[in-house]
């Protein structure tokens, strides 16, 4: 199992913009190497998190039929994931209807999976961009508290 020591962790948060830092529980879990920015709507009741993380760049193209086929460039693009969590009145537990809607950054494709990149990306992971993601529910309450 990979390992990070805090100095690592703190290396690549200060690298991170606009309230993103190092996903430390996906890494202990599953070993994940993901930014994570969590913003609250109502304490203990509903929150959103964004996940900006490595996808396999896919692209599509014509077989001799005419179908499109998808293929792998080998390449990584990040992506960005937003999704909206809601306590359960029941249990302890956070719930979340899908992964939610997410961006690719698809102008900024890597040979690898490289941190440092994604933490540069993180500029480009705006609140404006976050709240394009949202559902329409939930983006009156994000701009009350982003504004």
């Amino acid at each position: 199992m990979a390992k990070m020591s805090k100095q690592q962790v703190e290396s690549i948060n200060s690298k991170c913009k606009n309230g993103f830092s190092f996903y430390i529980r996906g890494f202990v879990e599953a070993g994940r190497k993901q930014l994570n920015k969590t913003i609250t709507l109502k304490e203990d009741e509903k929150m959103i998190e964004a996940e900006l993380c490595w996808a396999e760049e896919i692209l599509h193209k014509k077989n001799p039929n005419g179908y499109n086929i998808p293929y792998s460039t080998g390449n990584y693009i990040p992506a960005l994931r937003v999704s909206v969590w809601r306590a359960s009145k029941h249990s302890k537990a956070w719930i979340s209807e899908g992964f939610g809607n997410k961006h690719i950054f698809n102008e900024y494709p890597s040979a690898k999976k490289m941190m440092n990149k994604l933490c540069e990306i993180t500029e480009y992971a705006t609140n404006e961009l976050i709240y394009s993601l949202l559902p329409e529910s939930e983006r009156q309450e994000f701009k009350a508290i982003t504004n």
